[in-house]
């Protein structure tokens, strides 16, 4: 793993194939706590490993202070038998789905970053995916790149995340930004000259730039970096090239060329922050009105055809527009490269700096309107506008953090010449987005049951009839690991969402081929992939269990017909 810089380094000991790499760090300081390699797969007994890989991990888990917790697959681990629910369950205190970590069979790999205790859901990531209908996708390893921000509470908790290239299969953990914002103030250094030089110098540049004026104005050059942070200061930064030395105005030469050259450097530093803060929201505000367009069509195919109940006020935690966009891979060629890292600590920021509620802008709990939803988007994105002009305003009224993130801007932060690439990303996360707000308040349970297909569960009302759920459509299943019998068996069961038991309309087919149709090839859909979505961060944090063989599937107090 590669946090921070910092590179953490794990091997497995002799007799062992596969394992877990951990890493806890303080979540305010990033001070290492622990870095272990736990084995669950070996040569001998791998049911005694992970009953002790167990023990570890609840142990970290349940470290005082709300540690920040990295969690990594070393080669690719297989569940031996009911040991390995004791790993999951401390994953799952992390946040993580259940059923990916389930889905570590020998053939798949995974990771996680989460803070324990945090409110902001964690970064995960799998190489399992559903067995339907489409051919097997080509997964990247799983390894987490992005950076990390600091919520309210100043703990720092994951942000952006997404799969890496594979140019850079290795990952990283950037907080570039981050640092920058929350870096001590430094002063600004002394001007050239004597005090009395130099401060008529810098009045006389100050109001060639056409500053310092009598009223309506700001005092100097560098309180106007922030206190007038809305100006053109490209346009600044010529006038002040422009300003020639006047003799007689009480400085010298000398002390005027050097108060400009470094008032110069200063101002091209403002201009440069400000643009490049800019152009990271270009691509988003561009692609905003062909994603409202999307909003309707899908609305249209689901609200329209199958409505959800008077009165509904289900929910569906939404897992971060900013973070799609990352993942489908818009906005980087390599884990911190072509403004990932810059983008996603913006929002990041932008989100505990603005919004009270404590909530991430691009992702948060909603109503799952979709007249609400467009609205949403829109309001979010400029609140996210907003939120970056305060950022760039914090940037560029401190020396030190101007100059470091001037350093970056043309280097490892440099944006891409064609934004295309990201308009594409954030309207195809855009759609993504929209489904998980809508499909769970259309169709709000999330159902489990012990069946490899819902149309086969034996729902019985009375011994004379016997009825389903709304949700039959063979696309909308999907049959996942639950756990492990004592011999290693896996036991699967049936998942799907439902509007309420007895029968009645299902979601048409051609929603779910639009939503887990691959982004790739000749027809591209939306890509989401069902063991990521039927999840209970996605359907309001519950799996409904459906019973086989019982009364109305044990799950009567469902709505029934509408």
């Amino acid at each position: 793993m590669v946090i921070d810089g910092q590179t953490y380094t794990g091997t497995l000991p002799g007799g062992t194939t596969a394992g877990l790499h951990v890493v806890v760090l303080n979540s305010r300081t990033l001070r290492l706590i622990s870095d272990q390699v736990l084995a669950t797969n070996g040569t001998g007994s791998s049911r005694d490993l992970q009953a002790a890989v167990a023990g570890a991990l609840g142990t970290a888990v349940g470290l005082g202070g709300g540690p920040t917790i990295f969690v990594q697959t070393i080669g690719k681990p297989a569940a031996a038998g009911p040991e390995w629910q004791g790993i999951v369950a401390s994953l799952v205190r992390l946040g993580a789905n259940p059923e990916l970590v389930n889905a570590l069979d020998g053939t798949t790999e995974y990771a996680l970053v989460s803070r324990v205790g945090s409110s902001v859901p964690p970064a995960e990531v799998s190489t399992a995916y559903d067995k339907g209908p489409y051919e097997a996708p080509s997964l990247p390893p799983a390894r987490l790149v992005g950076t990390l921000v600091r919520s309210r509470t100043s703990d720092f908790v994951p942000n952006v995340y997404g799969t890496p290239t594979t140019k850079s299969p290795e990952g990283s953990v950037n907080l570039a930004l981050t640092k920058i914002a929350y870096q001590p103030p430094e002063a600004w250094p002394e001007l050239p000259g004597t005090a009395e030089e130099s401060t008529k110098a810098q009045k006389f540049l100050c109001e060639g730039m056409k500053f310092c004026q009598p009223a309506n104005s700001c005092p100097t050059v560098r309180e106007c970096f922030w206190q007038r942070y809305g100006d053109d200061w490209n346009e600044k930064a010529r006038l002040l090239t422009n300003v020639k030395f006047v003799d007689g105005k009480g400085f010298t030469a000398t002390t005027f060329n050097g108060v400009k050259e470094e008032l110069q450097k200063e101002t091209d530093d403002v201009a440069a922050v400000k643009t490049y803060l800019r152009q990271l929201q270009e691509p988003f505000e561009k692609s905003g009105l062909g994603s409202y367009v999307d909003l309707q069509g899908i609305s249209q195919t689901i609200w329209d055809s199958v409505q959800p109940p008077p009165n509904d006020n289900s929910t569906s935690f939404i897992l971060g527009l900013i973070g799609k966009v990352a993942a489908i891979g818009g906005v980087a060629g390599g884990p911190v490269k072509a403004g990932a890292a810059g983008i996603s600590a913006v929002f990041g920021i932008a989100a505990y700096l603005s919004d009270k509620s404590g909530r991430p802008i691009l992702g948060a709990e909603i109503k799952a309107r979709s007249s609400q939803l467009g609205v949403e988007m829109v309001g979010r994105i400029d609140l996210a506008r907003q939120a970056s002009v305060g950022l760039g305003m914090m940037i560029v009224s401190d020396y030190g953090k101007l100059t470091a993130a001037d350093s970056h801007i043309d280097t490892d932060w440099a944006l891409p010449a064609d934004i295309k690439p990201t308009v594409d990303a954030f309207r195809t996360s855009s759609k993504q987005w929209f489904y998980e707000a809508l499909i769970p308040t259309a169709f709000p349970y999330l159902i489990r049951a012990n069946s490899n297909q819902a149309r086969n569960l034996d729902c019985d009302k009375g011994h004379y009839e016997h009825f389903g759920f709304f949700n039959q459509p063979d696309m909308f299943q999907m049959n996942a690991t639950v756990g492990y019998n004592a011999d290693g068996t896996p036991i699967t069961a049936d998942f799907f969402f439902t509007k309420g038991i007895g029968g009645g309309a299902s979601p048409s087919s051609s929603i779910g081929d639009e939503m887990f149709r691959p982004r790739s090839g000749p027809d591209p859909g939306l890509g989401m992939e069902k063991l990521q979505f039927f999840s209970p961060r996605v359907f309001g944090g519950r799996i409904i269990h459906a019973i086989n063989g019982t009364y109305a599937c044990s799950v009567g107090w469902l709505p029934g017909k509408f």
